[in-house]
């Protein structure tokens, strides 16, 4: 028998996605807090929803890029910001203390060829702006923004 004040185990989960390879994927506005692994063997571009203060996002890659794949992640409009940083660990966790940062004219986040699993970019808006945070492992061109 349940207690009452005892959350079921199960809505302590997060919320999870798969996105395909090859995938272009518009995300909605009720889908704030969900955690999407990306199978970069094929790129996949995700248009997040309008910016609302609290809206919440983050992308893993799954599997391996290579081959030119990456993973765009973007406002739905060219005219809402995206502030932040990727920070970039070339190879094998180098610390080779590069940083691409988004400086606010920029409305996308990629993460390029040879971006490695577990590589992630989060979104959090305050309402008229996404915030990106992130850390991806790969070759020096792994990461961009405009």
């Amino acid at each position: 028998m349940a207690k009452v004040g005892r959350a079921s185990r199960n809505a302590s989960l997060m919320r999870v996605e798969n996105v395909a390879a090859g995938t272009t994927k518009v995300i909605g506005d009720a889908e704030t807090g969900e955690i999407y692994f990306c199978d970069l063997s094929d790129s996949i571009t995700i248009t997040l929803p309008a910016h609302k203060a609290g809206a919440y996002f983050k992308f893993i890659v799954s599997v391996l890029a290579g081959g030119g794949k990456s993973l765009v992640v973007k406002a739905a409009d060219a005219t809402t910001a995206m502030r932040g940083q990727v920070i970039l660990l070339v190879d094998d966790m180098a610390d080779s203390g590069d940083v691409a940062a988004a400086d606010g004219s920029d409305d996308k986040v990629s993460l390029g060829a040879n971006t490695t699993p577990g590589s992630f970019i989060e979104c959090v808006s305050d309402g008229t702006t996404w915030f990106v945070t992130g850390q991806t492992t790969g070759a020096a061109a792994a990461f961009a923004s405009s």
